[in-house]
């Protein structure tokens, strides 16, 4: 997979570290840090890779990692498949019963980060192929116009 969403309880110095310790591997990320809310501080990570990776070895990153309590960081992954709403995952936004953070809050891999992120937002096919697809237009047609990945 070439996207990744994390959830872990590292505390953020650490996730900081291990996402600068294995840039070579990404080519853009975000996180933000989750202190407002009940219960224990946690970030949630979106990573953007280079090559297909798995969420298995991504996981190993993190091994090492220890929570607020100094204890082993808890850290789970879910793929990607559009990154429409990342920054609404990251911040709440898409959750309005949750706690909401600012997107000035959110860190990005560097400057430019976040309009990667955001051009490959306005790139994803997903809802155009399903209008050709609704207007009738043949599977095949469509895996040529968009790709395997449709």
């Amino acid at each position: 997979m070439k996207s990744l969403a994390l959830v872990t309880y590292a505390k953020k110095a650490q996730v900081q570290i291990i996402l600068d310790n294995h840039k070579n591997a990404i080519e853009a990320y975000a996180f933000i840090e989750h202190n407002k809310e009940k219960g224990e501080i946690h970030n949630h990570i979106f990573i953007k890779f280079n090559t297909d990776r798995k969420g298995t070895d991504i996981l190993k990153w993190f091994e090492n990692a220890t929570d607020y309590k100094d204890e082993r960081a808890n850290t789970r992954f879910e793929t990607v498949k559009s990154n429409i709403g990342i920054l609404e995952y990251l911040t709440h936004k898409n959750q309005p019963d949750k706690v909401q953070y600012d997107e000035s809050e959110v860190i990005f891999s560097d400057e430019n980060a976040r309009e990667k992120l955001l051009e490959e937002i306005e790139r994803d096919n997903g809802y155009n192929a399903l209008d050709d697809l609704l207007k009738g237009i043949p599977i095949r047609n469509i895996a040529r116009k968009y790709g395997r990945d449709f």
